[in-house]
This record gives C-alpha cells, structure tokens and sequence, in this order.
C-alpha cells in the first residue's frame, strides 16, 4: 500500500511537472524548415508565437512538448522566412497619383497611342492624359521620342507620359501649353529637350515638376482604394515592411487614418520628400513613430537616371560625348539639411546612380561622418562607382541600398551609356563586402513588387527566364543566404529597427511569410512561381492564400 501511494505521488508530481513545462503560445508551426536570418543564418523546423512576438524557435520534437497552443499548423516541409522588407519603393506616392495608363513594354509613340485610345473609350469624360512605363530602350531606334504624334492625335486634351524611371516625361504641345513651357523656358536642375530650336516633349528631371503640378489630384477614395489594393500585392509576396522613398505630410496622415481603422497592415518607414512643408510639420518635430508608421529619415536627389541619361557621371557618355547628366542637388542646400538631420536625429537617404553623383555625395558625408557613427545615411540605388570610392562605404558606415532587379532590366543597353565603365556598374558583391551589409529593394514601381524575381536577379544574375545563360557580370552576384538577408536583417537594420523585426528570433515581432518554394534551392523559373501561402505580422494573419492546405 505505501508502495503504491509513493507512486501515486511520484505520478502527480510528474503530472504536475509536465504542467509547468507547457507553456501557452498562439501559434505553434513545426514540420517545416524556418530561416531565421540571424547572424548566423540558423535554420530550424519549429516556432512558437505569443501575441505579437516570437517566443520559442527551435526543433519540432522539443517545441511540441513544450507549448499548448491554440492552433498547431504542420507546416508540411513548407518554408518560412522572415517578412520581407522592400528597403525603396514608392507604393504609396504611385498610389496617391492619378491612375496612369499602363505603357510598359511599348515598342514605340504609336503602341503608346493604342493603348490611350483603349483607355479613353473606357473614360471617355477624361480631361488630362497620364501615362507611365514606357522605354525608348524598346524601341527600334532607342532614341527618345518626340511629341509629333501625340499631337497629332490628341491636340486639344493634355497628354503627360512618364518614363519607367520616373525621371523623364513625354508631353504633347497642349500639356506644354496648359504649364506654359516655350523655347525660353528655363529650368534649374532639369532639361527642357529642344531639337532645332523646337520642343520635342521630352521633359527631365526638375523640368518634370512644370507639367506635374497640373495632374488633376485623386479623389481620397480612389488614393485609399489604390492603397489597400497595393497592399495586398505586397502582403500576397510576404512583404511586411516597405521603405517608401518619397513621403508627404498629407500621405503620412492619410496612412495613419487607415492604420486606425485596422486597414493598413504594412509597416511604412517613410522617406520625407524635401520641402518645407514635410520639413516644418514633420522633421522639426522630432522623429515620427504611431506603431506601424515611423518616419526618420530624408530623401535627397543628386541625380536623374541612367536610362534618360540624366545620371550624373565623371565623364559624358559613351552614346552622347556632350552630356554628363546632370547634379540636381547643391552643397548649400545639403548642408543645410545635413545640419538639420543631425540636430533632430533624422537619417539621409540620397538617391544617388551615376559615378560623379555617388562620388558628391560621399565627399558630402564625409563632412558629418566620422569612422565610428552610427547615423546610418543610405546611398539609393549605387549604380555605377568611381572605384576609388568603393572602400568609403566601410570607412563611413555607409548603407548601400539597391535594387538587383535593375542590373537585368538595364543589360541589354547599358554598356552603349557606359562602355567600358561597365565593370564598375552593379557590383553589388563589392559593395556587400564592405560592411558585410547590403539593403535590397525593388523600387516598385519602376520594376515589379514582387521580391523573388528580385532576389533571383541578385543570385543567378539572371531574369526569370535563365537569362543570360552565364549571368550578367556573375562575378558580382550575392550568395543566397546574403540576398536573403538583404531583404530582411540588412533592410531592418538600415531603418534602426533590427532589434525588433528582420530576423526570426524570440522577443522580436512576428513578422514572417509561410511561402510555397525554397528560395535558397529554386532556380530561376521556381523563383518565377513564388509566392506566399500565409503572411504574417505582428502574430496575425494579414494575408492568406485560398485553398492553400497549411492553414484553414
């Protein structure tokens, strides 16, 4: 009898024990494989959630026995990453824009025409003509084009059609007229294109700004529509966090108006765009942070781009000896902002492409930056370096942010601009190797939202179809593990918030994507086909795949 109350005892404290042991989580995922991105990229198969943190990460077996939860999800072998940081984008300045006429991919003035006059039988009451994506590039000749027969078929309504880098524009003699630009007109910082004393259409850079001003604005309801429609683009991708380079006070309020309608899911780490309204209401204020919205940081322009040559380099280019491109930004007015950014604790981000641009702006810095800061001052896009320069983004801490997507979209031309200044363009290897960190984005929508073909263009050095067959410049392609943290762990700590998200580790924010592929193994057409089957943030389900049979 003693014996056997002992073992009843032995047995109630087992039980009790075992009790203590369980531990009560939200979520508990095992079966898969989960790469953390942590600093030494551990993989593992279980993660438990709480709230909105991540409070256990280790093998299934010993996950199991140590949470309840209130949903176990067999991840099937499935992949889970860290959320997806777009680290430059303009979602929400695309967004807030009235809705361009798609022009990607068009072969010439003629296919733009089409295309509008597609798009006016269906708004036949529109009273000014905005385009967006085309590329002389894709044209027979590759020159730009002219006005001609944008006149010729719309001489009475506005016609204003951007490039697919933003940076220059085509518009016809009425949308010139209604901003009254002539063959006087005089721009700083920008280019009003003339051939033989006569306009051609063709605006660049801060000429740009002269027709802009008169886009007729967007109703909030369609800005809000076109916001929440490219949220779920990003949430479908396992984007959890974007960087939007180039914010407005206006935006910033109309974001924070979703977020309390539990509308908006996205963490926004915007980018002020330079005046002084954003400069006054927003920078003078200290640094902006209600939860999911935190603005820190300046956007600076040094220069245009390289598709409309306005990229500012060293030396003119190859297929236009009298051009440079042009600085649109001037040391006075950095410094004046640099001096600000310092005193209210605010980060620059300065888009940055050709070698003499990027080169500006280091010597620039270097003025502010010591060797041990840590004020984080970004270059955007690093297209093309003076190699002399390469080794200051370690000297100064430095953050390269890119886009791996733009080395595929610009091969099959850039070399014309560059000759043999090639080897120097897209080394996005080199410049990971001097802070062992590299921010990645997409620059949506200059090219596609979706990260995997991005990451594909960072590791293979190819498009999605395995081309080049050898990769464009392999010799600069990142290791899939360095992509990967380029797209969340290196974007997280390019906007202070390392501590909190980027990487799948206890105490940090539960932001991460169950996706279909294992991006680390998929070739070029896998990463084609990816997408995510569940997106998470903050420990809740901001994005789930129909059908999908992870979770019901």
């Amino acid at each position: 009898m003693k014996k056997f109350k002992y073992f009843l005892f032995i047995l109630l404290l087992a039980i009790l024990s075992s009790c203590k042991i369980m531990n009560q989580a939200d979520w508990l995922f095992y079966d898969g494989k989960i790469y953390t991105a942590n600093e030494n990229f551990e993989t593992f198969t279980a993660m438990a959630v709480k709230g909105d943190k991540i409070v256990d990460i280790g093998d299934s077996d010993t996950l199991l026995k140590r949470w309840k939860a209130k949903e176990k999800i067999n991840l099937q072998g499935k992949i889970i990453v860290p959320g997806i940081i777009d680290s430059h984008c303009h979602l929400i300045g695309y967004s807030v824009e009235m809705e361009p006429i798609d022009l990607t991919g068009v072969r010439g003035v003629d296919e733009m025409i089409e295309r509008i006059q597609i798009y006016l039988k269906q708004h036949p009451d529109l009273r000014f003509i905005y385009g967006r994506g085309w590329d002389q590039n894709l044209f027979p000749n590759m020159q730009m084009p002219n006005n001609k027969l944008l006149n010729k078929y719309f001489p009475d309504i506005p016609v204003y059609l951007k490039r697919i880098d933003g940076h220059a524009a085509l518009a016809n003699d009425a949308a010139l007229g209604l901003a009254n630009i002539n063959n006087e007109t005089q721009i700083d910082n920008g280019i009003i294109q003339k051939t033989n004393d006569e306009l051609t259409g063709i605006l660049i850079d801060n000429a740009m700004e002269l027709v802009e001003k008169y886009i007729p604005p967007l109703p909030v309801s369609a800005k809000v529509s076109s916001l929440l429609n490219l949220q779920n683009q990003a949430l479908q991708y396992g984007i959890t966090s974007i960087n939007e380079a180039g914010i407005n006070y206006d935006d910033i309020l109309l974001l924070d108006s979703l977020q309390k309608e539990n509308q908006w899911k996205l963490r926004v780490f915007g980018m002020l765009t330079l005046n002084d309204d954003n400069i006054n209401r927003i920078l003078k204020q200290g640094i902006y942070n209600n939860n999911k919205i935190v603005v820190r940081s300046v956007k600076l322009y040094a220069d245009g781009a390289l598709g409309s040559r306005g990229a500012y380099l060293l030396e003119p280019y190859s297929d236009d000896s009298n051009n440079r491109g042009i600085l649109l930004l001037d040391e006075a007015r950095f410094d004046s902002i640099a001096q600000l950014c310092i005193k209210y604790n605010y980060q620059i981000a300065t888009h940055a492409i050709g070698d003499a641009a990027v080169s500006t702006i280091i010597n620039w810095y270097t003025k502010y930056l010591n060797h041990n800061n840590d004020l984080r001052w970004r270059i955007e896009h690093c297209q093309i370096l003076n190699p002399s320069d390469i080794s200051k983004f370690v000297q100064y801490r430095i953050i390269p942010s890119v886009q791996p997507i733009h080395a595929i979209e610009d091969m099959h031309w850039a070399q014309s601009r560059l000759g043999d200044r090639i080897a120097n363009a897209y080394i996005y290897k080199d410049l990971f190797l001097q802070n062992n960190m590299i921010a990645i984005g997409t620059d949506f929508p200059v090219s596609p939202l979706n990260p995997f073909i991005n990451f594909c263009a960072a590791v293979y050095r190819q498009n999605i179809s395995a081309y080049p067959l050898e990769g464009f410049q392999p010799d600069q392609a990142l290791n899939k593990e360095v992509a990967l943290r380029g797209m969340t762990y290196d974007g997280a700590y390019a906007n202070f918030s390392e501590n909190i998200i980027g990487s799948l580790e206890i105490g940090k924010k539960a932001d991460f994507a169950i996706i279909n592929n294992d991006i680390l193994k998929a070739t070029p057409q896998e990463l084609a086909n990816t997408y995510s089957i569940a997106t998470f943030i903050d420990g809740e389900i901001v994005f789930l795949l129909k059908g999908n049979n992870i979770i019901r």
